[in-house]
């Protein structure tokens, strides 16, 4: 006997081979249920008698979750999500399995197992330098003027004061982390108390966690292939690389000049207010110094360079043009 049916009701409930799927399934076997028509699964909510007893509704919750398997697998073990718009006009009353039901299909949890994220840092409210995150990119598919393709980004999550360093290898990162430390130290009246990095080898290596231990720094490393536990590093430094990319593409410098681009970025977020630290500056709170921006200017603009009397003659240039490409801090 063939339905005749509209378009959208046809797709449910065309004959198909029973072969086609697979013989088990948490409730009976699916072979055993066939696809409803139209009129099995049209809602009757004024409870009218039907005459024909075989357009009954089937109320049996386990005969429906059987159903819901088998279009689980006639729509390429879709979610239970999926399947919900679909006959929710048809079947409201028995749509109630929750999307675990559909967690028993073993092809579904092979081909579609996803990590569930439930390893996350602790909800702290630190001080300035209480808590320091470190992240390491690269490398980089263009090497920067001077041979290098790595970044070194440090932040300060209380304050979200950032340091950059363009590195040539991975192992300079240690070396440069120290560094960076000890001039915050210096320079704050804050003493760093907790570094946080992910698992990689420029980080957890005995020369670092040496050096932390003298110091009285706790090192708190991610698990392995964890890198959401070290999330507050990772979000700075895609901050400072989109920043970055923008203004590189608005300099129409070439691409090996990233590095400078990055240095700019990481500089200028130090001198914008944020959602974490209100009307301040992340170096005004960390530093205590309010930030000069009257002589700031756009990266890649053009600039003209003096040339010193004592190094050009008497008819030559006393000046060449160039392109600003960063702050010189110590000068």
């Amino acid at each position: 006997m063939v339905v005749t049916l509209p378009l959208y009701s046809r797709l449910l409930a065309c004959a198909i081979d029973n072969s086609f799927f697979p013989t088990t399934s948490p409730t009976k076997s699916i072979e055993t249920i066939s696809i409803p028509t139209f009129s099995e699964m049209r809602p009757n909510p004024e409870n009218k008698k039907i005459s024909n007893p075989k357009q009954k509704i089937n109320t049996d919750p386990l005969a429906f979750k059987a159903k819901l398997f088998k279009w689980h697998f006639l729509f390429g073990h879709t979610g239970l999500r999926h399947i919900r718009r679909l006959l929710g006009d048809l079947a409201p009353n028995y749509l109630h399995f929750s999307s675990h039901e559909i967690h028993n299909c073993d092809e579904f949890l092979k081909s579609k197992s996803l990590r569930h994220l439930d390893l996350n840092s602790l909800n702290r409210s630190p001080t300035p330098l209480e808590i320091s995150v470190s992240d390491l990119m690269g490398p980089f598919d263009v090497a920067t003027i001077n041979s290098r393709r790595y970044t070194l980004n440090v932040c300060d999550v209380a304050s979200t004061h950032r340091e950059c360093h363009i590195l040539k290898n991975k192992s300079d990162a240690t070396s440069w982390l120290e560094e960076t430390i000890n001039q915050w130290q210096q320079s704050s009246a804050h003493l760093v108390k907790t570094l946080q990095t992910d698992n990689g080898g420029e980080f957890n290596n005995a020369t670092i966690n040496m050096w932390l231990q003298r110091q009285g720094i706790t090192h708190e490393c991610s698990l392995p292939f964890f890198h959401q536990q070290n999330g507050v590093a990772e979000c700075y430094s895609h901050k400072i690389a989109d920043m970055s990319h923008t203004i590189l593409l608005g300099s129409k410098l070439p691409n090996s000049f990233w590095g400078h681009a990055f240095m700019w970025a990481t500089y200028t977020n130090n001198m914008l207010p944020n959602l974490h630290t209100g009307q301040k500056t992340p170096t005004e709170i960390l530093f205590r110094v309010k930030p000069q921006i009257d002589w700031m200017r756009i990266f890649g603009e053009t600039a003209f360079i003096h040339i010193p009397q004592e190094n050009c003659q008497k008819l030559d240039d006393h000046a060449v043009k160039g392109n600003i490409l960063m702050h010189l801090l110590n000068s």
